[in-house]
């Protein structure tokens, strides 16, 4: 599927599918008003909760998580979810 300018978000992504929940996320942490304003567009405002319910690991910051958390009403916020791998590396 293809998502007009929030593909710019995903300069990686190539070949794969990205599902509407990945691209949510992504507009979260690294998006800006304009960007959220087209998720909610494409995707409606529901799927950021569902993104906090279920968060890509190691995607959020601690910003971006209490952010959002805020934002839906979703307080107090659950910790951070961990990355699988400490980044950077030690």
């Amino acid at each position: 599927m293809k998502w007009g300018r929030l593909e710019r978000l995903f300069w990686w992504q190539e070949a794969e599918p990205i599902s509407p929940e990945r691209c949510a996320a992504q507009v979260m942490v690294m998006g800006g008003w304009n960007d959220v304003a087209e998720a909610r567009s494409r995707f409606g405002n529901d799927i950021f909760e569902k993104v906090l319910r279920n968060p890509p690991r190691g995607l959020f910051d601690a910003r971006s998580w209490t952010f959002w958390h805020k934002k839906t009403g979703m307080v107090p916020a659950p910790p951070l979810p961990e990355q699988s791998t400490p980044w950077p590396p030690r």
